[in-house]
Protein backbone atom coordinates (compact mmCIF):
# COMPACT_ATOMS: atom_id res chain seq x y z
CA UNK A 1 0.00 0.00 0.00
CA UNK A 2 1.30 3.27 -0.87
CA UNK A 3 2.14 5.85 1.88
CA UNK A 4 -1.03 8.10 0.17
CA UNK A 5 -3.11 5.19 0.31
CA UNK A 6 -2.21 4.26 3.90
CA UNK A 7 -2.72 8.05 4.97
CA UNK A 8 -6.21 8.05 3.32
CA UNK A 9 -7.27 4.57 5.25
CA UNK A 10 -6.33 5.79 8.23
CA UNK A 11 -8.32 8.96 7.76
CA UNK A 12 -11.43 6.95 7.19
CA UNK A 13 -10.59 4.58 9.57
CA UNK A 14 -10.04 7.47 11.93
CA UNK A 15 -13.75 8.89 10.83
CA UNK A 16 -15.60 5.63 12.13
CA UNK A 17 -13.82 5.18 15.04
CA UNK A 18 -14.52 8.85 16.43
CA UNK A 19 -18.52 7.86 15.66
CA UNK A 20 -18.14 4.54 17.09
CA UNK A 21 -17.05 6.11 20.58
CA UNK A 22 -19.32 9.19 20.01
CA UNK A 23 -22.17 7.20 19.07
CA UNK A 24 -22.44 3.80 16.75
CA UNK A 25 -21.18 1.21 19.41
CA UNK A 26 -24.43 2.54 21.70
CA UNK A 27 -26.55 1.72 18.58
CA UNK A 28 -27.56 -1.78 19.43
CA UNK A 29 -29.01 -2.29 15.68
CA UNK A 30 -25.98 -1.51 14.14
CA UNK A 31 -24.03 -3.59 16.21
CA UNK A 32 -26.31 -6.41 15.72
CA UNK A 33 -25.56 -6.27 12.05
CA UNK A 34 -21.99 -5.75 12.12
CA UNK A 35 -22.16 -9.04 14.15
CA UNK A 36 -23.89 -10.49 11.91
CA UNK A 37 -22.05 -9.03 8.81
CA UNK A 38 -18.96 -10.93 10.43
CA UNK A 39 -20.60 -13.67 11.54
CA UNK A 40 -22.00 -14.03 8.08
CA UNK A 41 -18.24 -13.54 6.20
CA UNK A 42 -16.47 -15.79 8.77
CA UNK A 43 -18.73 -18.26 7.87
CA UNK A 44 -18.37 -18.42 4.36
CA UNK A 45 -14.88 -18.04 4.90
CA UNK A 46 -14.83 -21.00 7.32
CA UNK A 47 -13.07 -19.16 9.86
CA UNK A 48 -14.09 -19.22 13.57
CA UNK A 49 -12.92 -15.92 14.30
CA UNK A 50 -12.68 -12.82 12.68
CA UNK A 51 -8.61 -12.58 12.88
CA UNK A 52 -8.79 -15.85 11.84
CA UNK A 53 -10.56 -14.69 8.39
CA UNK A 54 -8.07 -12.13 8.28
CA UNK A 55 -5.22 -13.75 8.76
CA UNK A 56 -6.43 -16.57 5.73
CA UNK A 57 -7.41 -13.99 2.96
CA UNK A 58 -5.39 -14.24 -0.21
CA UNK A 59 -4.64 -10.89 -2.00
CA UNK A 60 -7.17 -12.12 -4.49
CA UNK A 61 -9.73 -13.14 -2.17
CA UNK A 62 -9.04 -9.86 0.15
CA UNK A 63 -9.81 -7.59 -3.45
CA UNK A 64 -12.84 -10.21 -4.22
CA UNK A 65 -14.32 -9.44 -0.58
CA UNK A 66 -13.93 -5.51 -0.49
CA UNK A 67 -15.64 -5.05 -4.00
CA UNK A 68 -18.62 -7.65 -2.82
CA UNK A 69 -18.95 -5.39 0.49
CA UNK A 70 -18.67 -2.26 -1.47
CA UNK A 71 -21.15 -3.27 -3.45
CA UNK A 72 -23.47 -3.98 -0.79
CA UNK A 73 -22.38 -0.74 1.06
CA UNK A 74 -23.64 1.17 -1.98
CA UNK A 75 -27.01 -1.23 -2.33
CA UNK A 76 -27.48 -0.79 1.35
CA UNK A 77 -27.42 2.75 1.07
CA UNK A 78 -29.55 3.36 -2.01
CA UNK A 79 -32.39 1.86 0.06
CA UNK A 80 -31.98 3.62 3.21
CA UNK A 81 -30.40 1.07 4.84
CA UNK A 82 -27.90 3.06 6.50
CA UNK A 83 -27.04 1.15 9.52
CA UNK A 84 -26.54 -2.02 7.45
CA UNK A 85 -24.18 0.33 5.12
CA UNK A 86 -22.52 1.50 8.24
CA UNK A 87 -21.32 -1.89 9.22
CA UNK A 88 -20.06 -3.40 6.11
CA UNK A 89 -18.13 -0.03 5.93
CA UNK A 90 -16.63 -0.91 9.44
CA UNK A 91 -15.91 -4.52 8.33
CA UNK A 92 -14.87 -2.92 4.66
CA UNK A 93 -12.15 -0.62 6.62
CA UNK A 94 -11.06 -3.52 9.01
CA UNK A 95 -10.73 -5.71 5.66
CA UNK A 96 -8.76 -3.05 2.91
CA UNK A 97 -6.77 -2.15 6.28
CA UNK A 98 -5.07 -6.20 6.56
CA UNK A 99 -1.50 -5.81 5.83
CA UNK A 100 -0.62 -2.25 6.55
CA UNK A 101 2.59 -0.68 7.31
CA UNK A 102 1.45 2.27 9.25
CA UNK A 103 1.50 1.27 13.16
CA UNK A 104 -1.26 3.99 13.33
CA UNK A 105 -3.52 1.83 10.66
CA UNK A 106 -2.36 -1.49 12.38
CA UNK A 107 -3.72 0.03 16.47
CA UNK A 108 -6.55 1.59 14.74
CA UNK A 109 -7.59 -1.35 13.70
CA UNK A 110 -6.67 -3.28 15.82
CA UNK A 111 -9.49 -1.24 17.85
CA UNK A 112 -12.31 -1.57 15.01
CA UNK A 113 -11.51 -5.41 15.17
CA UNK A 114 -11.94 -6.03 18.76
CA UNK A 115 -15.16 -3.77 18.17
CA UNK A 116 -16.16 -6.78 15.28
CA UNK A 117 -14.54 -9.51 17.75
CA UNK A 118 -17.12 -8.32 20.33
CA UNK A 119 -20.33 -7.93 17.59
CA UNK A 120 -19.62 -11.59 16.64
CA UNK A 121 -19.75 -12.77 19.97
CA UNK A 122 -23.03 -10.66 21.01
CA UNK A 123 -24.33 -12.03 17.96
CA UNK A 124 -23.99 -15.55 18.61
CA UNK A 125 -24.56 -15.32 21.95
CA UNK A 126 -28.43 -13.37 21.75
CA UNK A 127 -29.20 -13.02 17.90
CA UNK A 128 -28.37 -16.45 16.58
CA UNK A 129 -28.51 -20.74 17.38
CA UNK A 130 -24.07 -20.37 17.97
CA UNK A 131 -21.37 -19.59 15.70
CA UNK A 132 -22.87 -20.26 11.91
CA UNK A 133 -21.51 -23.36 10.56
CA UNK A 134 -18.39 -23.60 8.82
CA UNK A 135 -19.32 -26.03 6.41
Amino acid sequence: MTPEAETILLNKITQVLRDLHEQGSGDGEAMFMLGAGADYVCATGKAPTWPALKARLSGTETVGLLAQIDAEGQAAVAKGQNKHAYALQILGLSIAATGAQSPEIRTATGLMDDLISRAIGNYRKRGSKGPAPLN
